[in-house]
């Protein structure tokens, strides 16, 4: 006989409790339901779900979403159930493309479950002898909202634990939390709230119409990855003249790169920040191709006056990429990965929480890379002593919860400090360029 693991025995849970408690609420349903009426909200919030739209920046809503929370208190908590129901399966069936697995299954009893106890709290406190708009209603549908977020998060906390176990309980949180903006916005409750007004206007033929915004949208947004995708061939193109000039900044790029995405995901940070992360530490030094090449490529160290020279290279690459529209987050970190937690760093001499989360880490990153990597003028520190370092500058240098979690990974992953040897980096390995 196999032996299920825990999250397998997790799914198997959701589905036997998510049967029992749609079971439990049609069983004490006392109001009359009206079929008709839930089947045409449960086919439109499928056809909502189809149209998501992608704001990047890890925000995602669909018309979908909206009607199934509306549809609560349209056609009741059994009705909201019913549509929610049909539309999540239809949904999840559609994107896995399998109609019945334990994973479908588990995926949308996971979602009803967390819908239940707001959809009784609503039940409950809202009033069918009121205005939609009264006080106690909208209370009640907040408080809906709210209940739903809620329980989703401790739903999917609860799974996540079962899988990476309890060592990262924080991280798992703000991961789940903080993954999705609209989450903590309760932007698609304000829309339900719209489309409840809609509704109750008896305004039929205006539902069709807010399709529209969203299928508009969901083009619109779609050649966004695109568009960045050719921004960032033309960054590439950019950062191969500067590496055809100095072999150690792409190979330094690199690593700073890999070790900021472990450490980000380490901290528990959500998915589009860990983007932006990525893709500033790639282009963190791309602000050197300014600087000349006596002092890029000098083999020694810098004289006074060199050295305020190439520090100038953290406000170019700011400068440069901020001139992109869709990059000026990028920009903000890539130009202050080289200021200080106690504000003694630069450009800017921002201090603590002032400076950007993505270049707090990066600084940490690339700091390691450049003391634990080999120099013409400096012999390469072991990893682990420069781990020591760092803890040792924790408060001062650097920000002590970034170094906290950049240690953790590289004691837990200590490969991650290894460098590729790849041909574009031979000679950053032999030591044949100039510092940071």
């Amino acid at each position: 006989m196999m032996k299920l693991t825990l999250p397998e025995k997790l799914d198997f849970l959701y589905i036997a409790v998510a049967f029992l408690a749609v079971f439990f609420l049609f069983r004490i349903n006392r109001l009359p339901l009206d079929l008709w009426e839930i089947a045409f909200f449960a086919v439109l919030a499928s056809l909502g779900s189809l149209v998501p739209v992608s704001f990047g920046w890890g925000m995602t809503l669909s018309l979908g979403q909206v009607i199934q929370k509306a549809s609560f208190f349209l056609v009741g908590t059994c009705g909201g159930v019913a549509v929610t129901l049909f539309s999540d399966y239809f949904e999840v069936a559609l994107h896995s493309r399998k109609i019945v697995s334990r994973g479908v299954l588990a995926s949308v009893a996971q979602y009803v479950l967390s819908f239940v106890p707001g959809a009784i709290v609503l039940a409950n406190l809202s009033s069918a002898d009121h205005s939609f708009l009264s006080l106690q209603n909208l209370a009640a549908f907040s408080a809906f909202g709210f209940l739903v977020e809620s329980v989703g998060d401790i739903l999917v906390w609860s799974y996540l634990l079962s899988k990476e176990g309890p060592g990262d309980f924080r991280g798992i949180v703000r991961r789940v939390t903080f993954s999705s903006p609209e989450r903590i916005l309760f932007v698609d409750l304000f829309l339900a709230v719209l489309f409840i007004l809609v509704c109750k206007s008896q305004q039929a033929l205006a539902l069709p119409l807010l399709f529209v915004p969203f299928i508009v949208l969901h083009y619109a947004m779609k050649t966004t990855p695109a568009i960045l995708e050719e921004i960032r061939k033309a960054l590439a193109s950019f950062a191969e003249a500067l590496e055809a000039r100095d072999a150690y900044t792409q190979l330094h790029s690199e690593m700073v790169t890999r070790l900021s995405v472990a450490c980000a995901k380490r901290l528990g940070l959500p998915e589009y920040e860990i983007q932006e992360i990525e893709r500033a530490a790639s282009m963190h030094d791309i602000g050197k191709i300014a600087v000349p090449d006596a002092i890029l490529l000098k083999p020694g160290r810098f004289t006074n006056e060199e050295r305020l020279q190439i520090k100038q290279h953290a406000t170019m690459s700011r400068e440069f990429l901020k001139g992109i529209r869709r990059l000026r987050v990028i920009a903000q970190i890539a130009g202050a990965h080289h200021e200080m937690w106690d504000g003694t760093g630069y450009p800017d001499g921002l201090k603590g929480e002032e400076i950007p989360a993505g270049a707090r880490i990066i600084s940490v990153a690339d700091v390691f890379h450049a003391m634990t990597s080999n120099r013409p003028y400096r012999t390469p520190l072991p990893p682990e002593e420069m781990l020591g370092k760092l803890r040792g500058m924790a408060g001062s240098h650097f920000d002590p919860k970034v170094v906290e979690a950049f240690i953790r990974v590289l004691e837990e992953n200590p490969e991650l400090a290894i460098e590729p040897v790849s041909d574009r980096g031979l000679d950053a390995l032999h030591g044949t360029a100039a510092p940071t």
